[in-house]
């Protein structure tokens, strides 16, 4: 029987979204926590498929080069998009497999980094007005009124920044 997350993958995925849970895995007598590597995509239909989960003793650009290696041996040849979290040298790891694909921070994320730009008393708002660029309960809502969402949050923001 093929092992599932062996299993041949469709060639192209327009979203991987790519990050690591560390979970307390005993080996032997002791006990340590290890990055189990997590990759869930949406494929062109918008169904949605677990990648792969895969263990290594911790979250490293190289461990996730070696990830993204096996996606291409196991046929995956285009990404559209590839959500990540900041680790240094993620992109260039991606890259490497994936040239052209387009990176983006995920939510949670790109708050943790937006927080650390702006003084302690404006995270507040900002982080309110980031939640409205975000909404995800509205059924009717477009690409095109997410991305003027996005511009009107930056607009807005610049006093923010400009304050820092």
């Amino acid at each position: 029987m093929l092992n599932q997350l062996e299993r041949p993958l469709d060639p192209y995925y327009p979203i991987i979204y790519i990050d690591c849970i560390f979970v307390p895995l005993r080996r032997g007598s002791t006990v340590s926590r290890e990055a189990i590597y997590t990759l869930l995509a949406v494929k062109a239909d918008q169904k949605r498929e677990v990648l792969g989960i895969v263990c290594h003793p911790s979250e490293s650009s190289q461990g996730w080069s070696d990830v993204l290696g096996k996606l291409k041996e196991r046929g995956v040849k285009e990404i559209g998009l590839v959500i990540y979290d900041g680790l240094v040298g993620i992109e260039d790891a991606v890259a490497s497999h994936f040239s052209g694909v387009a990176h983006q921070l995920c939510f949670v994320h790109l708050k943790r980094r937006l927080d650390k730009l702006v003084k302690q008393e404006d995270r507040g708002k900002l982080q309110e007005d980031l939640k409205k660029v975000f909404q995800m309960d509205q059924q009717e809502d477009t690409s095109q009124a997410g991305y003027e969402r996005w511009e009107g949050f930056l607009k807005a923001s610049i006093e923010v920044f400009a304050r820092c």
